[in-house]
Order: C-alpha cells, then sequence, then structure tokens
C-alpha cells in the first residue's frame, strides 16, 4: 500500500508481512522420513507512483474563456478546448504515473477549506445564488484515465519544419466533466471542509508495460496514465465583489494498493 498526498507532505508506506511455516515428519530414519522446517517470509515491493505536490486551481467567477494556468485566453488559443476554458473553478489536468507493473485502484480522501478572503463553500453546484455576504464556491475533483499527447522535439530541417511542443494531457470525449448532484460518479468527489474518513477509490492506473528490445528499436517501458482535474461552480452574482484574497485551499491524500483481480467467468 502506498499514500501520497497532494497539497501536503508525500508520505510513502511500505508494509512487510511475515508468516513462518514448518513441515514435520516422522523421527524414525528407518522410515526414510526427512525432517524439514523453514521461515515463508511475504515481501510487498514499494509501489512506483508519481504524483505532483501541488498546483494552482483559479476561480473564475465570470466565466471568462482563460487558459489552464489562469490567464485570459489570446485569440489564438480560444477555440482550442485542449488549452482553454470557461469553467468557474480552473485547474490542469494534473497526471498520476504508475511504473510498477500491476494495475493500482486509486483511493483518496478530500477537502476544501477558505483560506482567506470572503467566502463561503457550497456542497453541491446547485443552487449557488446571489449571497448579501459571501462569495460561494463548489469544488469537485474528477478522477478518469486521460488521453496523453507526449513531447516533440523541435526539428526545423524537417520538411515542413516541426516546433517543439510539451507534453499534454487531455480528456476523452468518453469523460463527463459535469457533475451529477443527484447521483455522483464513481469518477467524481465533491470536496467539502470534512474530509472523510476513509479513502474512496475513484478509479484504477493501468501497469507499465515493459516492450523488449529489437534490432532497431530500444526497450521500452511504457507507465500506466491516470489524471485528476479540479472544477465546480460558484456564485457571479454575488452582492460582495470578487477579489484576488478570496481564496479556498484544496487538499487530496491518495492511498494506492493492487487492484482487485478480475472475476473469473464461471461455467
Amino acid at each position: 500500500m502506498k499514500h501520497k498526498k497532494f497539497l501536503a507532505m508525500l508520505m510513502a508506506l511500505a508494509m512487510m508481512f511475515s508468516l513462518c511455516a514448518g513441515a514435520f515428519a516422522a523421527d524414525d530414519p528407518a522410515d526414510g522420513n526427512t525432517n524439514f522446517s523453514g521461515n515463508a517470509e511475504v515481501k510487498v515491493p514499494a509501489l512506483k507512483v508519481s504524483v505532483p505536490t501541488s498546483a494552482t486551481v483559479f476561480i473564475n467567477p465570470m466565466g471568462f474563456k482563460v487558459t489552464l494556468d489562469g490567464q485570459l485566453a489570446s485569440a489564438e488559443d480560444a477555440s482550442d478546448a485542449t488549452k482553454v476554458t470557461e469553467s468557474k473553478i480552473v485547474s490542469p489536468i494534473i497526471p498520476i504515473i504508475n511504473n510498477t507493473p500491476m494495475e493500482l485502484s486509486v483511493g483518496v480522501i478530500g477537502s476544501v477549506t477558505p483560506k482567506e478572503g470572503n467566502v463561503a463553500l457550497a456542497i453541491s453546484p446547485t443552487p449557488i445564488t446571489a449571497d448579501d455576504t459571501k462569495n460561494t464556491v463548489f469544488v469537485y475533483a474528477l478522477f478518469d484515465e486521460p488521453t496523453y499527447t507526449p513531447a516533440v522535439e523541435a526539428n526545423p530541417s524537417a520538411t515542413p519544419p516541426v516546433a517543439a511542443q510539451a507534453e499534454k494531457y487531455s480528456w476523452p470525449e468518453s469523460v463527463t466533466t459535469t457533475y451529477n448532484s443527484t447521483t455522483p460518479a464513481d469518477n467524481t468527489l465533491a470536496l467539502t471542509t470534512k474530509a472523510p474518513t476513509t479513502p474512496v477509490v475513484v478509479g484504477s492506473i493501468d501497469a507499465a508495460t515493459y516492450t523488449a528490445a529489437t534490432e532497431s528499436t530500444p526497450a521500452k517501458t511504457t507507465p500506466g496514465r491516470f489524471a485528476f482535474q479540479f472544477l465546480g461552480d460558484c456564485n457571479s452574482n454575488a452582492k460582495s465583489a470578487w477579489n484576488p484574497s478570496d481564496a479556498v485551499t484544496v487538499a487530496l491524500a491518495f492511498t494506492f494498493k493492487p487492484a482487485p483481480a478480475a472475476a473469473a467467468d464461471g461455467g
């Protein structure tokens, strides 16, 4: 089992178990029996999972078109859904990388707290309406398998020339980014000031796979990839104007462990 905290101290826990097994036979050598006793130890390997420890989450009360780093979108970027959002809670898609050769389940404990300013927290996106004294925020985390586009190195001598591109994560069309407050999806987690006492399982990460080298290609390990993103809502028509001091802190603590084996078909 392995734990990691987002926006907090990273923690890793490797558990070791041991057991003792003995085999006994008759004491009489004339019977041709031999006695044996020994210890059998079960060792749980350390899981190789990488999770960023921090990111910036932006509140966008007016619903402007902004980039995932909170900047007002340029005309060039405005039509690119992988770069720009009108969500009122904005964060990048944050990757979780699994370099362990086994599928892992992902458990999460999450919370959100007002940091400063004039902010109140909601437990549901509807209804968030005008409030005489507070600016109201609802935050949830979305978890799923992302679409990964690897980085591209610049090659100006190619025909046509190739520009450098950073690696990119996006959600496939099958992923719903709208929160259902009536029946929340299993891959969403609404954040409140009171964190749950046990992790909520929000999905699983594929195992890392290894491809052996050939005469023309080197050996390659392909990690499993999972991701999360903070989304939500806020009231844009509050009587109290929004300002940069209106802030909240979000925190996630992750637990990773081997995913349950799929049940065998009966018959």
